[in-house]
């Protein structure tokens, strides 16, 4: 089974020229910025950190796919705002940069507003990519299971 579905690479492709399109700034997180890094889990669904000026765009562009308008959402792992776009049935989560924290067992790990990103290709496709040392804080503060696999991975 491939780690991305033709699907999912679809609407990561279609995705990713739609906010260069519109001059969005952006930053693949989660299980894909993990896999670019090293991780061999199977995509689950595609996050990403849009910053506050330009999540609202985003949103508007995907009107039709908007499954969750921007909120905060708050549980004992995360505080951040955060929308959902399902895309041909591929979720989205657009997290915004600004105030974003999670916490676990691993301790508490606060984005930097700013939005970094490294360049990397992953199955044919050059996406900017949450920087390695950001990734590794953000998956050591949380420490689920699927977060020590992927650190157990990238090394």
């Amino acid at each position: 089974m491939p780690l991305i579905t033709e699907t999912q690479k679809s609407v990561i492709q279609e995705f990713d020229a739609r906010l260069m399109r519109h001059g969005i700034r952006y930053a693949v997180i989660g299980g894909l910025a993990a896999m670019a890094w090293g991780s061999e889990r199977p995509l689950d669904d595609l996050d990403v950190r849009i910053g506050r000026t330009d999540i609202q765009t985003v949103l508007d562009t995907h009107r039709h796919s908007v499954s969750r308008e921007l909120l905060p959402y708050r549980t004992e792992h995360w505080k951040i705002h955060v929308a959902q776009i399902i895309l041909r049935g591929v979720k989205v989560d657009l997290q915004q940069a600004e105030d974003s924290q999670v916490t676990g067992a691993g301790g508490t790990y606060a984005f930097p507003d700013e939005i970094a990103f490294v360049e990397k290709d992953i199955e044919g496709l050059l996406l900017p990519i949450m920087p390695r040392d950001q990734l590794i804080a953000y998956k050591q503060a949380l420490s689920r299971p699927q977060d020590l696999a992927d650190l157990a991975a990238i090394g």
